[in-house]
């Protein structure tokens, strides 16, 4: 299948707003690699660094969580008391970001009948239908559970990007690294 056709029956906006959040999802990515490797002390030189190349947001979340929990208190000792805070965000907006980038989005609800879109199609907020522009519909597989499906205003898609943007300026502000444009 021509993937421009199917790509046609979505509004344009949409399209950009998830090419969005990819990239504000990759910049964060790598601010929280860089954060993770600097928790860890990894040297370019000796090439330790290396083993935060590659990992997944996942795995860098979750041990950045470990190198600042108490038991480690790495983040004490560096100073960096707010890091906790800024790894449960960005567990968070992963989520959301899942969801999102790697969804099946429809032009409307994909239910045929109103009483399954009722049950099975909810709003992302409670706003989702008051917000200006397209609201498109999303639906997510989920491990071992129905798949749902969510209604996303193209503005909720565009702020997510733009909250992936700030945490990664965040993270990149308390190691002093330059913000990603």
């Amino acid at each position: 299948m021509d993937t421009s056709a199917k790509r046609s029956g979505l509004p344009q906006a949409l399209v950009l707003a998830v090419g969005s959040v990819a990239i504000a999802s990759a910049d964060l990515e790598g601010a929280v690699r860089r954060v993770v490797a600097d928790l860890c002390n990894a040297d370019p030189v000796n090439g330790t660094w290396l083993v935060f190349e590659g990992q997944s947001m996942d795995w860098l979340i979750q041990n950045g969580k470990v190198l600042v929990s108490d038991e480690f208190d790495s983040a004490r000792r560096h100073g960096h008391g707010d890091l906790p805070n800024l790894f449960r965000q960005a567990e968070r907006l992963k989520a959301e970001r899942n969801l999102v980038i790697h969804g099946q989005w429809y032009p409307e609800c994909s239910y045929p009948h109103p009483e399954d879109a009722a049950l099975m199609c909810t709003p992302h907020s409670a706003d989702t239908y008051a917000q200006a522009g397209p609201v498109c519909h999303v639906e997510g597989s989920r491990y071992r559970k129905w798949s749902l499906e969510q209604a996303w205003a193209v503005s909720e898609i565009e702020e997510l990007a733009d909250r992936l943007d700030q945490l990664a300026n965040r993270f990149c502000s308390i190691y002093n690294l330059p913000d990603i444009p």
